[in-house]
């Protein structure tokens, strides 16, 4: 094992510590060991999500019509509460079959790494526009809408 510090997020994957006669292996290796192309493609439709311009609001991709219309509805003119709404995402039904790994450390390490990657991707892709995204640890969700939109 390297003399370099161990990535902040190797303490949350425990089965890391038992390769390597138990002297444990650093996460980059893990993933080369253990890791997929499929789970990786998969992986990135949620670390780098579609997002598309639709009637003048950013959404995640897919999104549906009907529930679209149901919230514009609801929300009497708050374009912001819609799309907040649209692109929000519980951390704890990212991996439904992951009920036993589950835990609050992990839910927050991935909702806070996410919400920095959401906040490049969609800088990135509208410069010109404003947005706030926002990780709330109190329900474990994930979601972000236009500035004055």
């Amino acid at each position: 094992m390297p003399d370099t510090p161990r990535h902040p997020a190797t303490s949350l994957i425990p089965e890391i510590d038992q390769w390597n006669n138990g002297r444990g292996i650093d996460l980059e290796d893990w993933i080369q060991c253990e890791g997929s192309f499929p789970d990786a493609i998969g992986y990135s439709s949620i670390f780098w999500p579609r997002i598309v311009e639709h009637n003048g609001y950013v959404l995640l991709c897919p999104f549906g019509e009907s529930a679209l219309a149901d919230f514009e509805k609801q929300s009497i003119g708050n374009r912001a509460a819609v799309e907040a709404t649209m692109n929000h995402r519980h951390m704890e039904l990212l991996f439904q079959n992951e009920v036993c790994n589950r835990s609050e450390e992990r839910m927050h390490y991935l909702g806070e790494t996410l919400a920095q990657i959401y906040r490049a991707k969609l800088a990135q892709q509208f410069p010109e526009k404003r947005f706030t995204v926002e990780y709330d640890r109190s329900d474990d969700r994930l979601t972000f809408f236009q500035i004055n939109s």
